[in-house]
């Protein structure tokens, strides 16, 4: 194998899709507004919100829960109380009804925090692919010279993914200290 036949294909895609899961990751770090994905964290009695109704927007800052079964509307509440949210639900007998807490400076540090967290791991796994393919071009014995060059190359595809992310980090941070 030489320089020329090196396909970037593999690596570069598996870079994109690094980018695309932090993208849809990101999605889900909001603060200030009620949307679904609010809750799509949360777990009472080992199951997601997802499992136990359905979530929907009453308002910018209310959420409900159509539950599949309306007997665990107590389980669901108080378990929404007892999450790491710390949520303030009720009920009106058929659906549970959650107001989303206005954004505090905490609130909106920690989601900062989070947010920085899934970006450090995207660039771990961005590291991880780069050193899958300089291991895989190092076991296919190409020429010193060669492989210099595709090791350019995938440093090259490195650090436009990284450059990315960043950039993907300082957007989302400046949306949520809004």
């Amino acid at each position: 194998m030489s320089a020329d036949d090196w396909e970037k294909g593999p690596t570069e895609e598996n870079m994109k899709k690094v980018v695309e899961s932090l993208k849809t990751e990101l999605g889900s770090v909001r603060v200030g507004r009620a949307e679904p994905s609010f809750l799509a964290n949360v777990v009472v009695e080992g199951k997601p919100i997802s499992k136990w109704g359905q979530i929907q927007v009453k308002d910018a800052g209310t959420l409900t829960v159509t539950l599949f079964d309306p007997a665990n509307i107590p389980k669901l509440t108080k378990g929404l109380e007892d999450s790491e949210l710390k949520l303030n639900a009720s009920s009106d007998g058929r659906v549970v009804v959650v107001p989303i807490p206005r954004a505090t400076k905490e609130l909106k540090l920690q989601k900062v925090k989070q947010s920085a967290t899934l970006c450090e791991n995207a660039r771990n796994e961005i590291r991880k692919a780069r050193k899958k393919s300089i291991d895989e071009i190092k076991a296919n014995k190409v020429p010193e010279d060669d492989q210099k060059l595709i090791e350019k190359q995938i440093q090259k595809l490195h650090d436009e993914s990284i450059k990315l992310i960043d950039q993907l980090a300082k957007k989302k941070e400046e949306e949520l200290m809004k």
